[in-house]
């Protein structure tokens, strides 16, 4: 096959080094817990060492996926607003503004 692609739910390509095993993107982030969209932003990122798209598909190889778990899952990634207290919601103050 072109690409040396293995169809199946758990793929091998011929064309890596070590002939790693390479997981769809869905299963992946199955694994995980994840949402695939998530796993894919950070495939697409260059996040997940060795994640490639073939065609339609995102295939990342199980030793980046574990290395990402590892290094990545956990921590703390954006921190979330703090509402502000005896502030009344923006939609309340635009309109509180008009009146």
């Amino acid at each position: 096959m072109a690409g040396g692609m293995i169809a199946g739910p758990r793929m091998k390509t011929e064309d890596t080094m070590s002939n790693e095993e390479m997981i769809p993107l869905r299963d992946a982030a199955a694994d995980l817990g994840l949402a695939h969209t998530t796993l894919a932003r950070q495939a697409r990122l260059g996040r997940i060492a060795g994640a490639r798209k073939i065609g339609p598909i995102w295939v990342v190889p199980r030793a980046g996926l574990t290395r990402y778990r590892d290094e990545s899952l956990g921590k703390p990634g954006r921190r979330a607003a703090k509402p502000d207290e005896g502030k009344a919601p923006r939609k309340a103050r635009r309109v509180a503004q008009t009146a």
